[in-house]
Order: C-alpha cells, then sequence, then structure tokens
C-alpha cells in the first residue's frame, strides 16, 4: 500500500484506467454455502473428515472475533487453518474445539482443551495445559 501511495496516487492518467468495485457480502445462507462448496477440497488436501456442524462454527466465530475481514473468507481461513491445526496435531477429525482454537490463534487469545465440551460457549479463556495447542 505504501508504494501505491508513493507511485501511483498522484497519477492521475494511471488512476482514470481504474475504478472503486464495492462487492456486497453475501447473506447467511450463501456463506454457508460456500465454505460448505469448500470443505471436500479441504478434507481430500489435509486428510481430514470436517464434520457439518464445524462450518457453522467457523460461520459463528468468524463473524464475532474476525469482524474485519468479508465472509466468506473469514469462515473459509478459520475452517483452513483450524484443519492445519487438527493434522499437526495428528487427528483425523476436526471439531468445534479446533475451530475456536483457530479463532483464538487469529485473534491472540488463549487456546481450549478437548475436554471443553459446550460449544455454545464462545469467549477464550487460556487452557491449564500448555500443550493444549499441540
Amino acid at each position: 500500500m505504501e508504494d501505491y501511495h508513493s507511485c501511483y496516487k498522484n497519477d492521475s492518467d494511471f488512476q482514470a484506467n481504474f475504478s472503486y468495485l464495492h462487492i456486497k457480502e453475501p447473506d447467511a445462507e450463501k456463506t454457508k454455502k460456500i465454505p460448505a462448496g469448500r470443505k471436500p477440497q479441504l478434507e481430500d488436501h489435509y486428510g481430514i473428515t470436517i464434520p457439518d456442524g464445524t462450518i457453522d462454527q467457523a460461520i459463528k466465530f468468524g463473524e464475532e472475533f474476525l469482524p474485519g475481514r468479508p465472509f466468506p473468507e473469514k469462515a473459509i481461513h478459520l475452517l483452513d487453518e483450524a484443519c492445519s491445526k487438527a493434522v499437526t496435531g495428528k487427528k483425523n477429525k476436526l471439531s468445534h474445539i479446533d475451530i475456536k482454537n483457530a479463532a483464538a490463534e487469529l485473534i491472540g487469545a488463549g487456546f481450549f482443551e478437548e475436554s471443553d465440551k459446550d460449544s455454545s460457549q464462545s469467549h477464550f479463556q487460556p487452557s491449564k495445559s500448555p500443550t493444549a495447542c499441540m
């Protein structure tokens, strides 16, 4: 962005070739369909099973904790991060805890352990175990 301001912002000939394109975020129904459509690709890429409920969790936590990013990108990013961490942790199935941990890591909060069963709670609390993220 710095290069843009220093090189191109004041160049009216260059600016005449471009215009702003505002794209509206998809509604909740479309937002769910897009990551669901990517689900087979993520499962094949990571060799992990992604239950349907985790897509809902990714949308929920993306909306709550990543407000500066647009849908569906933030839900897909959370799923991708969660799959990556789950595979490194030698898991073969993604869980809501993996989604919470991916969101927590992206905002710099603590991690959840597998014993945290209540997926309706969205606040982050550090786990007592230093290896909970492994």
